[in-house]
């Protein structure tokens, strides 16, 4: 959202305003480089969702609605389906056009067998049972993912306008409501990625990276197990894991995984996007082993410096990556073949040189920020149009 603010701000014909709704800044309202920004403090919001798993708290909801009120916006803009902003939309307290950028989609994130992937029932109830009882841990996670996706189906439901970037989003929307009109408009994605061109002869050979590993349903056991079988091969093999481990039983059952790779596997931690974009040049490929995702920005980020891509078919994924062009596929869960595409790659320069210049190519059009930007605001236009002609009729 950074990123797409950055240049749409720019844009002579638009006028700006962002309002978010969080508990870490207390309430105001500022003007920054010609947008107005808007922040609704949350109280107690940490409180309110350990028995709230999914806070719809009608003051914030009015509070966010408010702003509407005071910018008097053409349009009002939704990032995301996860949060309680929709509800504006469902309770009438709008008085213009909405439209929704699908992010991710909790409908289907929030079944059991993708949001825990392959961990055990057992597993998660005794991993669990202590962090539950304290009101925390997956278990509500996922009873809140579950209220997420109720939510979220009122909105796709009842909303008119969408922007999607991938052919399972847009299946999701028609299936839930056949006459919401639905616009693709792909991410601006952050420019340190632009900046970046991996290369096979600078790379560091078997050293693989993979980002966000804190939540079951991103696979990171799955890779943790690939990469035990490919160290009998590849006894040089490096797995540099960026990004938060998560937190409770389940950071510690990763960290017992990784021990017993025996420093094989790097833990660098939260990082910005210049050293990511670093460590993407630095890697021989990038895997993506998620139980479900839309369009990861990690996945385009990867595509974008050229670094070859692994991923599992899920989701919006096969709309970033072709098969054999922009990346390989593999079956969603399934190690021997993750490991087989790997092995590919390691063994093929050609194809991982292949990989890269299509995926490079292709990515730097998908995320070209001027055609994102006249697409987005043609959308704008179309929505106001129809909404005109909607209100006349």
């Amino acid at each position: 959202m950074g990123a797409l603010l950055e240049v749409l701000q720019d844009e002579p014909e638009l006028e700006i305003g962002v309002v978010t709704a969080c508990p870490q800044f207390p309430e105001t309202r500022f003007r920054h480089r010609g947008v107005e920004y808007f922040i609704v403090h949350q109280k107690w919001a940490r409180i309110r969702r350990q028995f709230f798993p999914v806070d719809n708290n009608p003051v914030y909801v009015k509070k966010c609605a408010a702003v509407a009120d005071i910018f008097k916006p053409d349009i009002v803009h939704i990032h995301g389906t996860e949060r309680f902003y929709g509800e504006m939309l469902c309770r009438g307290l709008l008085h213009c056009p909405v439209v929704f950028s699908l992010q991710g989609l909790m409908n289907t994130y929030s079944e059991w067998y993708r949001f825990f992937g392959k961990i055990s029932v057992l597993r998660i109830i005794t991993d669990n049972l202590f962090t539950t009882l304290k009101g925390h841990g997956f278990l509500l996670e996922y009873l809140g993912a579950q209220k997420q996706a109720e939510r979220e189906r009122r909105y796709l439901q009842q909303g008119k306008f969408f922007f999607g970037r991938t052919a399972w989003d847009r299946a999701t929307v028609r299936y839930f409501n056949d006459q919401a009109q639905y616009y693709c408009v792909n991410r601006v994605l952050r420019s340190k990625f632009r900046q970046k061109k991996w290369q096979l002869d600078a790379c560091t050979r078997h050293r693989i990276i993979f980002t966000n590993a804190r939540q079951p349903r991103k696979g990171t056991e799955l890779l943790l197990a690939a990469a035990r079988r490919l160290l009998l091969r590849y006894p040089d093999l490096k797995l540099v894991l960026i990004g938060s481990l998560g937190t409770g039983r389940y950071r510690k059952q990763l960290e017992r995984e990784i021990s017993t790779l025996q420093g094989d596997v790097e833990l660098p931690g939260p990082q910005n996007a210049q050293v990511i974009a670093d460590e993407l040049c630095k890697a021989h490929l990038f895997v993506s082993a998620s139980y479900v995702d839309n369009s990861p920005n990690s996945v385009a980020e990867a595509q974008l410096v050229g670094t070859p891509v692994i991923a599992s078919y899920t989701g919006g994924v096969p709309s970033l990556v072709q098969d054999g062009q922009t990346g390989l596929l593999f079956p969603t869960g399934d190690v021997p073949l993750l490991v087989d595409s790997i092995v590919r790659i390691f063994e093929d320069d050609g194809l991982a040189r292949s990989l890269s210049q299509k995926a490079c190519v292709t990515a730097g059009v998908r995320h070209d920020p001027g055609a994102i930007v006249r697409a987005q605001v043609s959308a704008y236009q179309d929505i106001l149009s129809r909404s005109t002609e909607s209100m006349s009729s």
